[in-house]
């Protein structure tokens, strides 16, 4: 795969995701993680109304995000260092939950989406992507072989269907898709109050 059917594919899966925002969204963004923003930054430069808190474990991803946020003049996003474990935020008080890549990379997978499930309004929106296996090969071998052992990707990893049902525990799916082996969906927070 050329570098540039990975760019298109990035660009495909990250506009799945993100379409579903309209620019004149105005309510509270939890995005996690964020990483450094490349995903995401331009999105964000356009949702000038809304509230975005954006957390990532490490300093170092946070500080390129700060850096790519400031080169776009993005004014209404704070950048937090956290853990998805412990989200430092209230119950029900965030509209829209972003996940872009975070679920594979999350070691404690269950914890994470209870997390968000706990943040989330009722009916609140959990939009993101993440990897699946059984899509390609090549991919399932790189990501057990190298992103595993490097900790950027942690087990369990699930399956299309797998990962629904994971979803499916707190969630009400809307949309699902994939792009080779990138998983993306929206889904809508099922409360069990």
């Amino acid at each position: 795969m050329s570098a540039g059917s990975v760019g298109a594919c990035v660009e495909d899966y990250t506009e799945s995701v993100l379409s579903s925002i309209p620019d004149d969204f105005d309510g509270f963004i939890l995005d996690v993680p964020v990483g450094t923003g490349v995903l995401t930054s331009q999105k964000y430069a356009r949702l000038t109304k809304a509230t975005i808190l954006a957390l990532d474990y490490s300093q170092g991803m946070l500080q390129q995000a700060r850096k790519r946020h400031g080169q776009l003049g993005i004014r209404n996003v704070t950048l937090v260092r956290g853990d998805i474990g412990h989200l430092p935020i209230g119950d029900s008080t965030v509209d829209l939950c972003v996940s872009m890549n975070g679920l594979h990379a999350f070691p404690k997978k269950e914890l994470a989406l209870a997390e968000i499930h706990r943040v989330l309004k009722p009916e609140g929106k959990f939009i993101g992507c993440f990897y699946v296996t059984g899509k390609g090969r090549l991919t399932d071998f790189l990501v057990g072989t190298l992103l595993s052992r490097s900790g950027c990707f942690t087990e369990p990893f699930f399956s299309e269907s797998g990962a629904v049902s994971l979803l499916e525990e707190g969630f009400r799916i809307n949309s699902t898709g994939n792009k080779r082996s990138i998983f993306y969906f929206e889904a809508s927070n099922r409360r069990h109050d």
